[in-house]
């Protein structure tokens, strides 16, 4: 149904223009054809160049249309200046019924915003492990991180991912890799986040984009994922 509406829009698109050229060209035959003393020439003149804009807008959309379909095509559903929109990912984990994935920096903020079982507006990864949703956590070895901050953000993290672990078992799974962090992402079933880490700025300031699971965007994100999962060691 969704291919047929774009075809649809793709060939209603084309017929416009054609008729507006047409148009146009009709318009010209008669305005060369007419004589100059004729009432009917400048009113000609005027649909005319009338037309002529509206044949300009049309392409213009049709640009833009084109633009934007490309950009679809990569399953971008939303690019965000910064990565602390806790709203949307709230949003994504509590609709999350199969798995949710963590590749980050010290994994905090994602800790801090969705795991406080005593604030039920930041719960939504609690309420996702009693779904039976399985959830692992991929993250640098707190001494592969820059700054002692972070250090000590990762030694907190690590605590509250062990008692996660030991009130629902095999649904949660932690795992270190050995050198500092580039890569940011938090999949939810389909909906997923990826972006960059830098080591001179915090991860909540950096950009992300929001994205689908399936997009050619996410794969090489997703693919990385499963590619240090498989070297990295349990979280001790």
């Amino acid at each position: 149904m969704e291919i047929f509406k774009k075809l649809l829009n793709i060939y209603l698109y084309k017929i416009i223009i054609v008729v507006v050229l047409f148009v146009i060209c009709l318009f010209l035959v008669i305005y060369f054809n007419s004589k100059a003393s004729s009432p009917v020439t400048p009113l000609l003149g005027g649909l005319i160049t009338g037309l002529l804009v509206a044949l300009l807008q049309l392409l213009l959309m049709w640009t833009e249309h084109n633009e934007m379909e490309r950009i679809k095509k990569l399953g971008i559903k939303k690019i965000l200046s910064y990565r602390d929109e806790e709203s949307l990912y709230r949003k994504v984990i509590e609709n999350a019924n199969e798995e949710i994935r963590v590749l980050g920096n010290t994994a905090s903020r994602f800790i801090n915003d969705f795991a406080d079982e005593t604030r039920s507006d930041k719960k939504a990864l609690i309420d996702a492990l009693n779904r039976k949703v399985h959830v692992r956590f991929l993250l640098p070895e707190p001494d592969s991180l820059w700054n002692s901050d972070d250090k000590n953000r990762a030694r907190i993290s690590l605590r509250a991912i062990k008692e996660l672990k030991a009130k629902y078992s095999n649904l949660v799974e932690c795992r270190y890799y050995s050198h500092s962090p580039f890569h940011s992402l938090v999949l939810a079933d389909n909906d997923c986040f990826v972006g960059p880490i830098f080591p001179n700025r915090p991860s909540k300031n950096t950009p992300t984009i929001y994205t689908d699971k399936s997009s050619v965007f996410a794969q090489s994100y997703l693919e990385y994922f499963d590619f240090e999962w498989k070297k990295a060691k349990l979280c001790s």
